[in-house]
């Protein structure tokens, strides 16, 4: 007789997310991600580095890692197989049925279609935008090293304070009236304003102009600026990218060309494909599908694509709007986003009545984050009570994909402090 697998894997597991250090994250020894992994006693990093990220996911660059959940029922059940801090990807290639599921096996799927991130900038990162899939797998084909994956870049960025960035190109006529009001056209020469493809041909002059003719540009717009201020947020941020990225990035412009955004605590932006884009500054909760492709244009170091940039992009959409989370049934919000790699839901926050305080998963798999307050799970088999488990904050959990086909049930009761985001994929 075939053992069931009820009793040979894990209900649940501990995530070990990967710690990014990159020159754009916070140095502050109270960081957002810092007072977050402070949270998390054994896990190990470099309080003095500038930390920018927390992979939680399986992507073959940064993996997190995994282990059993210790609970009662594994002493119960000898025979599961217990695995101490592997890496996710390396599990996902030796079992796919038990951490994906078969339903998702079943369609060909063997890795976990989305990367749950948080993210930390004390400092502009780069312009940029992502690939639809099949750019992704010309630019994989023809250049790994700087295109590892051939998969598409949706992602959700999901504000956990004060976020600021900019996305998409603005309206014609906002970006006609900031190459009229400042000291730029004269060097641009652009004539044709009615020109369909006008908003493309201005972004392509400024993204082609060399350093000296940048420098000269920016000085201008800084004496010009010395006297005026006609958009003082944006004003304020052109002399921020000099201060870090100098005075001869053609990305400087984009501060003036793109839609600004300061997202509130748990309002999101969705970026799909050929949106440009930077984020400027603040914390947030990213999930995107499984990729690490990016398309740089300026405001960095790392290697820069701009001819690719300027073809692939969308100078259209300037209908971007901040998402807002769907209440369902006030159980829990979710945010509404057009691609099925990935789902995000703000499973309870603290003291709001919008929210039950419990609720029975029903996403596997999927990573479940802590950033305040405690929960309690409940474990059920066929229906029946196995165990109670207190979760302190700053756990990240992994629950794998066979679960319903174990027959096992998991409900989450919620403290009134807590705030807890799900992330899974709806493919």
């Amino acid at each position: 007789m075939k053992e069931s697998k009820t009793n040979t894997y894990p209900i649940f597991y501990s995530l070990i997310p990967s710690i990014q250090y990159y020159d754009w994250g916070n140095r502050s020894e109270n960081s957002f991600i810092k007072d977050f992994l402070k949270k998390k006693k054994k896990l190990e990093f470099d309080i003095n580095q500038p930390i920018a990220e927390l992979w939680k996911g399986a992507h073959k660059k940064a993996p997190s890692k995994l282990t059993p959940y210790p609970l009662k029922y594994l002493e119960q059940h000898p025979k599961i197989l217990l695995e101490q801090e592997k890496n996710l990807d390396d599990l996902i290639k030796k079992n796919p049925e038990h951490f994906l599921g078969s339903a998702l096996v079943n369609k060909n799927i063997h890795q976990l279609p989305f990367l749950f991130k948080i993210l930390d900038a004390e400092k502009p990162l780069s312009i940029q935008a992502h690939p639809d899939k099949k750019l992704a797998e010309i630019l994989h084909k023809r250049d790994p090293k700087n295109y590892p994956d051939d998969n598409h870049k949706p992602e959700l960025a999901i504000s956990l304070g004060n976020f600021e960035a900019i996305v998409g190109f603005r309206p014609l006529e906002e970006i006609l009236r900031f190459i009229h009001t400042y000291p730029i056209n004269k060097y641009l020469g652009i004539e044709n304003f009615s020109d369909v493809d006008i908003i493309k041909n201005i972004y392509k002059k400024i993204m082609l102009l060399n350093p000296m003719e940048i420098e000269i540009i920016v000085k201008d717009i800084i004496h010009f600026l010395n006297t005026n201020s006609p958009e003082p947020i944006r004003d304020k941020w052109f002399f921020e990218l000099i201060k870090h990225y100098g005075d001869k990035d053609p990305g400087l412009f984009s501060i003036y060309l793109f839609n600004y955004f300061n997202l509130k605590k748990g309002e999101g932006i969705f970026l799909g494909p050929n949106i440009p884009h930077a984020y400027l500054k603040g914390e947030i909760l990213e999930c995107m599908a499984d990729s690490d492709n990016v398309v740089r244009g300026g405001l960095t170091s790392k290697y820069k694509d701009i001819e690719v940039l300027i073809s692939m992009l969308d100078y259209n959409a300037q209908d971007i709007k901040p998402i807002t989370p769907f209440n369902f049934k006030n159980l829990y919000k979710y945010y509404p986003i057009p691609v099925k790699d990935f789902i995000v839901k703000l499973l309870h926050e603290p003291s709001s009545e919008q929210f039950s305080k419990s609720i029975v998963l029903e996403d596997f798999p999927s990573i479940l984050i802590i950033l305040a307050g405690n929960i309690k799970i409940n474990i059920r088999e066929e229906k029946t009570l196995k165990e109670q488990k207190d979760i302190e904050e700053g756990e990240i959990l992994f629950f794998p994909g066979d679960l319903k086909e174990r027959n096992l049930e998991i409900q989450i009761e919620f403290d009134d402090d807590s705030w807890v985001f799900l992330a899974s994929t709806n493919l």
